[in-house]
């Protein structure tokens, strides 16, 4: 069996590859989809199902691959109890701008992103992934407080050699 580089190689209950097949659906030519099976002693094996992790066993498409379904099954996995109207109110609100930095969703390299505090799970508002990503590292190494405190320090006072770097590079 050839499989591309990269390509999980999935396992029956015996441990024997199992080999892709397509979905059983007619005309759609992906492979089937795999469901985890577990045995007594609590380890897992893959299940082959019979139709594409797109299709039902009668054909019709899963709901879940609506992209807005799918965003809101993503931010309920996070602990965001938000649905896609509520982020489209939100984004109408904030005239398409990250609530941060202010830049317009058409400038961010994706779609702006539900800020959220991870211990309640409340939105604070649509953000852009920098500005996103930025407040994720700051929440998890130290307080705004402590920042802004840092930032207003003198350091030279505190920290008097840096006095003499200060002055040759003046000289130079």
């Amino acid at each position: 069996m050839v499989r591309p580089i990269g390509m999980k190689i999935y396992k029956d209950r015996n441990g024997n590859p199992i080999e892709r097949k397509k979905c059983s659906i007619d005309g759609c030519g992906s492979v089937r989809h795999f469901s985890k099976g577990k045995r007594e002693d609590g380890s897992t094996y893959d299940i082959e199902l019979s139709t594409c992790c797109q299709h039902r066993k009668d054909g019709k498409t899963f709901r879940c691959n609506e992209p807005d379904k799918r965003r809101e099954q993503a931010w309920r996995a996070q602990g965001i109890h938000f649905s896609f109207q509520e982020y489209q109110r939100l984004f109408a609100f904030q005239n398409g701008r990250c609530a941060i930095c202010g830049k317009l969703w058409q400038n961010c390299d994706r779609v702006l992103e539900v800020e959220h505090c991870h211990k309640t799970g409340n939105v604070r508002g649509l953000v852009c992934r920098q500005c996103n990503a930025m407040i994720g590292h700051l929440e998890r190494v130290t307080t705004l407080d402590d920042l802004k405190s840092f930032l207003e320090e003198n350091v030279y006072r505190k920290y008097p050699f840096l006095n003499d770097i200060k002055k040759r590079r003046k000289s130079l």
